[in-house]
């Protein structure tokens, strides 16, 4: 499962910073789309530095994310630096992206909570490019910005 928990979050996180980077600089710069992508550029960088990645994996990811949240390009320097992940996952908790949700019955180990991981595991694979359509225009609704 954690292999497909990280293919989902790298494909996600692929798409969406591609997204970002691809934005109209007049609908970027807007404050209210700016704020929000600065946050889930944010979030974002804490998972790739995260991540179990090869660094030269992960260094064209953060160059992106850099243009929207410039305070990664430092998080990538002191990366190494004793106590670090304490310190960032306290950060991290302060997201407004990282709150509790509302969460359905998860079903009990079994056959129904395979399947039903299945589904949802191939459904981001298979149409994760609809999922960053849909988070772009949610991110658009902020403000009267179009695309």
């Amino acid at each position: 499962r954690y292999h497909e928990v990280m293919m989902v979050c790298s494909i996600l996180i692929f798409h969406t910073v591609n997204m970002f980077t691809d934005l109209p600089p007049a609908v970027a710069s807007s404050p209210p789309i700016r704020h929000k992508v600065e946050e889930a550029s944010r979030l974002f960088g804490y998972m790739v530095l995260a991540f179990d990645w090869p660094e030269h994996w992960k260094q064209p990811v953060i160059n992106k994310l850099a243009a929207f949240f410039p305070a990664i390009a430092e998080l990538w320097q002191n990366r190494r630096t004793p106590g670090w992940v304490t310190q960032q996952s306290r950060q991290l908790t302060q997201l407004a992206f990282v709150k509790p949700v509302q969460q359905e019955p998860v079903p009990d180990a079994g056959e129904e909570l395979y399947n039903r991981h299945r589904f949802l595991y191939s459904w981001v694979v298979r149409d994760c490019e609809t999922v960053v359509r849909s988070y772009k225009a949610a991110l658009l609704s902020v403000t009267d910005a179009t695309v």
